[in-house]
């Protein structure tokens, strides 16, 4: 026979037990989104916008910002700087003193714009 203060007994350590388990789930929840580095937040200032079929990858830096536009230099790892201005509104680039293309959907360029112009 089981008394019934010691069913109470285990009633309560199981909800304890629940209750630790989804405080210390939450905890880790928050914990690693405090953690986790948003690419827009980089240390050094570089974000990696795009890997291409030759292994290379693409790295881009924000030099300053103008209301809707950015200047930017974009980075290849197998070398190669380039300087741009990104129309944030426009959907638009252009490599330094040229004219403004339009973003390209799925591209390498849509990748930059949406990382700069979040």
């Amino acid at each position: 026979m089981v008394n019934v203060s010691e069913g109470m007994t285990l009633t309560l350590t199981n909800f304890q037990m629940k209750l630790f388990t989804s405080i210390a789930a939450a905890a880790a929840v928050i914990g690693t989104s405090f953690i986790a580095a948003n690419p827009a937040e980089a240390r050094n200032g570089w974000m990696h916008y795009g890997t291409h079929y030759d292994n290379s990858s693409s790295y881009v830096k924000v030099l300053s910002r103008n209301g809707a536009y950015a200047n930017v230099l974009a980075r290849n790892s197998k070398g190669g700087d380039f300087y741009m201005t990104l129309d944030c509104s426009g959907w638009r680039w252009a490599f330094k003193g040229e004219k403004f293309q339009d973003v390209m959907p799925g591209s390498y360029g849509e990748n930059l714009q949406e990382l700069v112009c979040q």
